[in-house]
Order: structure tokens, then C-alpha cells, then sequence
């Protein structure tokens, strides 16, 4: 086999990709992550949520990671995520962890959402009012409350219900 044919053979094996999204490149440790998140690997939640919160690796895999968490959709990856939203001085992990927080659309994420709706980055504020909207009817009255408000975040949470009423 060539090499081309066990990259894609590893590509479809998620002990493989969890394999190298511990000890790999950069670039292949966010194609893994990328990857794990496509397969729904649910096994992959520690190893993802292990290189999300680790503050030493480049944002783009850990980035890759919030995305593959919410691909996944486990509601226990909230915790972690909602974390990394609120304490990562990075605007591109926040707006990653607020979306993929969306995508699991559960409830928990409420506070979370809410405090970065206070983001001094316009990303991160469309984000979490994003993410808000996706949680169902208790994330839309929270924004329905903002958006009567001043202020960024209130601009924000009219932003997203006007994309919801669209």
C-alpha cells in the first residue's frame, strides 16, 4: 500500500485519529479532530475536550476541537466548552466554543452565552447570540430580554432574532 492509501485508511479510524490528535503535527492534529467530529466518534469527547482546554496548543486545534465537540453533540462537553468560552482571551476559541455550544443546544450553556454576549469582540457577541438562538425557546427569551436593552449585546440579540423571524 502506499503511503497515500494508509493516511486515508488512518483518516477513517478513529483509535488512529484520536492516536494523532494526541501526538501529532498541528495541521494533522486538526485534520483528526476535523475528522473525529465528521465520524460522531463519542469516544473521541476526552481526548477532544483534553486538547480544547489545553492551553498550549495552537488555537486552530483547539478550535477544531470546540468544532468537532459540537459535531458531536454530548451534552457533557458543555462544562468544558462553556470554560473555555469564558476565560480564553482568544476571540476566534471563544466564537468556536459559543457555536459549538449551539450545536449541542443545551440549556446548561445559558450562562455561559449570556456572559459573552459582554465580549468586547463583535465575533464573540454574534456568536453567543447565535448559540442563544439555536438553545431552543428559554436561549430565545433570553435574547428577547437583551435585545430590550442598550448597549453591544443588545444590538446583537436583535440581530439574531431578526435572523430567526427571517
Amino acid at each position: 500500500m502506499t503511503t497515500l492509501h494508509h493516511r486515508a485508511d488512518a483518516m477513517q479510524d478513529p483509535s488512529a485519529l484520536r492516536e494523532a490528535l494526541r501526538c501529532a503535527s498541528s495541521g494533522e492534529q486538526v485534520e483528526a479532530a476535523e475528522r473525529l467530529g465528521q465520524l460522531g466518534d463519542v469516544i473521541a469527547t476526552g481526548v477532544l475536550e483534553s486538547a480544547l482546554a489545553d492551553e498550549d496548543r495552537p488555537t486552530a486545534v483547539r478550535c477544531a476541537a470546540a468544532t468537532a465537540l459540537g459535531r458531536i453533540g454530548w451534552t457533557r462537553s458543555c462544562d468544558p466548552l462553556s470554560r473555555v468560552l469564558a476565560h480564553s482571551p482568544d476571540p476566534l476559541l471563544r466564537s468556536a466554543t459559543a457555536a459549538a455550544l449551539g450545536s449541542i443546544g443545551n440549556p446548561s450553556a445559558l450562562p455561559a452565552l449570556t456572559a459573552g454576549l459582554a465580549s468586547p469582540t463583535a465575533e464573540v457577541r454574534r456568536a453567543c447570540a447565535t448559540a442563544l438562538a439555536r438553545l431552543g425557546a428559554e436561549g430565545r427569551e433570553w435574547l428577547g430580554v437583551l435585545a430590550t436593552g442598550g448597549g453591544m449585546a443588545a444590538t446583537d440579540a436583535r440581530e439574531a432574532l431578526a435572523v430567526l423571524a427571517s
